[in-house]
């Protein structure tokens, strides 16, 4: 049997001989398994799976925040998950999709709260505003809120976060 060499008059030829390419096999099957096992650990999607997260803020008396944001951080992956706060302090977590809620994890969280004024009322818009309580600043930020939550890899992570006024 003639090598890759011997077939081109003596000249050196880039192309392997039979018995080249069949000794690399071993070696490609091992990256090809290699790169399979990696991406069957890692998902295929690349994305964590988030947790529905449903949950209360309330003020350290009980009442409801009455409107908000909320973002959680993740500590594990660099994610965030967002949701709006209503007026019985109740909120839902967003990471992809609506209400999917936050990746499995611990996490930090901050909240801002938001007022809103009925144009249509004002009279009794100032009369409730002097009642409003206001959120603490500290809250605003993940470094000095102190508020931390930890998802379980369920359907039912529900969650009471309380704050408290300025």
């Amino acid at each position: 049997m003639l090598s890759a060499t011997e077939k081109t008059g003596g000249q050196s030829n880039p192309m392997p001989s039979s018995n080249t390419r069949h000794s690399d096999f071993p070696a490609r099957w091992l990256i090809f398994a290699a790169m399979a096992t990696i991406l069957a650990v890692a998902g295929c999607s690349g994305k964590p799976r988030p947790y529905p997260v449903n949950g209360q803020v309330t003020f350290d008396d009980g009442a409801p925040l009455t409107g908000g944001r909320i973002e959680v951080r993740s500590l594990e992956h660099p994610l965030v998950a967002r949701g709006s706060i209503d007026r019985d302090g109740k909120f839902t977590l967003t990471t992809y999709e609506p209400n999917d809620g936050a990746v499995a994890g611990k996490h930090e969280v901050l909240i801002v709260q938001k007022f809103t004024a009925d144009i249509d009322n004002m009279a009794e818009h100032a009369k409730h505003a002097s009642l409003a309580r206001t959120l603490d600043s500290k809250f605003a930020r993940y470094k000095t809120s102190g508020l931390t939550l930890e998802v379980e890899a369920s359907d039912n992570n529900e969650v009471e976060l309380q704050v408290t006024s300025e």
